[in-house]
């Protein structure tokens, strides 16, 4: 995890010594540098005036003071309640104290073996604990925790391990949390001990004696990630929610039989390829509905005369080109600069095309010339879709203004640094705050607009639709022919055919007997042609369009299975007609912009069927069914 790098606490050995130490703090500060909030144990034996006065050139918030005779004893003291932590590495000394060396780092190596000998007490426990409890034991309990949503069983016992660095990864734990909790089950999320450092070993392996947990689930990291923290025989998911650099790297050992990944699909990162297939769970980031409609589930239904769109990213696009190029050494600067021009291009042909092989071409291009494994998709994401994003989203933006002001609504963009842009500064109103004033802000919209590279499976537009907000998403080329291709094919798999041919082994549809697939075939004829950018892998792909015969008979290879559909098209497939939630072009939103403003009350008819579809499909409650499901199956059959 990001934050173990976190320095702990310092510790410094004399008043005079502070000062330095109290530079360095306010130039972090200044800098807005540390996500943790830095201590300093100051230690002196003198009492009084001087160690007051060194204290108040620090933030009282980040100094202890341990003065007088018994100063060490006070900080062994101090140190040894917060054994969970890890311990100050070093000391900052004045030469005055300079006899005071050899006492505190003997005091240090004390807590030192004190925390070591707890660990190794506690790894002891747990591996007995593990060795009796082998793949059919697991098996058992996690069908009786099963058992405990139907009345019955023990109640499945979880523990989450996040950091309180991170306001996003802690609401992504009490989201799962909650679900936990409405299924019956405990769950306990394990956050550093201290808002001043990492934590150490002892924290997570004396909090798994304690919970006995049935389930671990460490956000954003592996098992192998956090090496000593954890007992080997519990399962554990790690939950992938961005594409974090220690991801892409190898982890020391390889995951064991009771680990499992889940959540976004990181192509070439180390985390996905070594983990099984059949322990993998691809699931975009869920929503937490308990955070958009006031805990009660009751969609609000109020309406008024603005459009809104929440988002922080207001910095122009050239902007951060700008800023980028700036940092980047003048190789670098060059790769950025072609990398650019095909992000550009990309999102030009977004309505006509299919813009993620531009985007992956650009990430080759910034690119060393001998590249480590998974960096084509670390640039891919910590570059390229920033970017991409940027000028998508502002594009999209420069639409609504237009649209919002012809139909005679307000566009209105809550964030930060809105008032600061150079053409949509007149829109900001500021942030929209979080949870129940968020869900407030979508459903008192005529509409929240959303565009994203992720498309419509992006959790923005589960989380406006919960709200009780009508959610309105551009929408990319290849997201719609995924749609269309994915439903024609899944008809064929799931209706027999009228004949077929053994000769050719194809399926034969006559179509005058099938108006479905008929429809389906015209929807996806009106679409523009095949771009070179997209390929298919497999036989039977030959019939991406209809053949010489149409519009009588269509025909499909009988071995032809149903294409996976590509995460980013699971949103229009989810929600159903896409030309009623999404648009491409600034016509297509300001004509769903004036119909959302004409008819209020359909589209609360409309926000209230996508917020059950929301809640069934992309919900931390749906997910945490779709990861228990996984692990029970594969811990059943690890017993045969």
């Amino acid at each position: 995890m990001s934050t173990e790098a976190t320095p702990p606490p310092r510790i410094v050995l004399g008043a005079e010594a502070a000062a330095g130490v109290g530079r360095m703090l306010r130039e972090r500060r200044a800098a807005d540098a540390p996500h943790y909030q830095p201590l300093v144990h100051l230690v002196d034996p003198a009492e009084g005036a001087p160690l007051r006065e060194a204290a108040a050139g620090l933030h009282p918030a980040e100094v202890r003071l341990h003065g007088g005779p018994d100063c060490l004893r006070s900080l062994a003291a101090a140190l040894g309640e917060e054994l969970h932590a890890a311990l100050p590495p070093a000391l900052t000394l004045s030469p005055r104290l300079a006899a005071l060396r050899e006492p505190a780092a003997a005091a240090l190596r004390a807590l030192a073996t004190l925390q070591k000998k707890r660990e190794d007490a506690a790894r002891r426990r747990l591996a007995a604990r593990d060795a009796a409890r082998d793949a059919a034991w697991w098996a058992r309990r996690l069908a009786d925790a099963a058992g405990t949503e139907t009345g019955a069983g023990q109640p499945l016992r979880v523990a989450v391990v996040t950091s309180r660095f991170s306001t996003f990864l802690r609401h992504a734990a009490a989201g799962l949390a909650a679900a936990v909790g409405r299924r019956g089950g405990l769950c306990e999320l394990v956050l550093e001990p201290t808002p001043h450092g990492p934590r150490a070993p002892l924290q997570l392996l004396e909090r798994c004696l304690a919970l006995d947990p049935d389930l671990l689930v460490g956000i954003n990291f592996r098992r192998a990630d956090l090496p000593g923290h954890l007992p080997e025989g519990v399962p554990f998911v790690c939950w992938i929610q961005d594409a974090m650099p220690h991801l892409f790297r190898p982890a020391g050992t390889g995951p064991g039989p009771r680990d499992f990944v889940a959540g976004l699909r990181l192509a070439g990162s180390d985390a996905l390829e070594r983990c099984p297939p059949e322990r993998f769970l691809h699931f975009g980031v869920p929503v937490a509905p308990e955070r958009f409609a006031g805990g009660s589930g009751r969609p609000r239904t109020g309406r008024g005369r603005g459009v809104v769109y929440v988002s922080h990213q207001s910095e122009p696009a050239d902007r951060l080109i700008e800023r980028t190029r700036a940092g980047a050494a003048a190789p670098d600067r060059d790769r950025y600069d072609r990398a650019v021009v095909l992000v550009r291009e990309a999102v030009d042909r977004w309505p006509t095309t299919a813009p993620l092989g531009l985007l992956r071409r650009a990430a080759d291009a910034l690119l060393p010339a001998h590249p480590r494994p998974g960096a084509r998709e670390a640039m891919l994401r910590l570059h390229v879709a920033p970017l991409a994003e940027r000028l998508l989203r502002h594009e999209t933006l420069a639409w609504a203004a237009e649209a919002a002001a012809a139909c005679g609504l307000e566009l209105r963009l809550h964030g930060r640094g809105w008032e600061d842009h150079p053409t949509l500064a007149r829109h900001a109103a500021g942030p929209a705050g979080h949870a129940d004033a968020l869900a407030g802000v979508y459903a008192g919209a005529v509409a929240s607009l959303h565009a994203s590279v992720e498309g419509t499976a992006h959790p923005r537009v589960a989380e406006i639709a919960i709200a009780g907000g009508l959610p309105l998403a551009r929408r990319s080329w290849q997201e719609l022919f995924h749609l269309h291709f994915h439903r024609v094919y899944t008809y064929a798999s799931t209706v027999p055919p009228d004949r077929c041919l053994t000769a050719d082994r194809k399926h034969v549809f006559e179509l005058e007997r099938h108006p479905r697939l008929r429809r389906r075939l015209r929807e996806r004829e009106r679409l523009p042609p095949l771009p070179d950018e997209i390929a298919f892998d497999g036989a039977g792909w030959d019939h991406l369009r209809p053949p010489s015969d149409w519009p009588r008979r269509w025909a499909v290879r009988a071995d032809q299975p149903v294409p996976e559909l590509p995460r980013f098209a699971h949103g229009l497939v989810l929600y159903g007609n896409p030309r009623d939630l999404t648009f491409s072009t600034p016509g297509g939103l300001a004509k769903r912009l004036q119909r959302a403003a004409d008819d209020p009350a359909r589209g609360v008819r409309r926000s209230a069927r996508l917020a059950s579809i929301a809640r069934r499909t992309q919900s931390t409650d749906a997910f945490l069914q779709e990861v228990l499901g996984v692990v029970r199956r594969e811990t059943a059959a690890a017993v045969g």
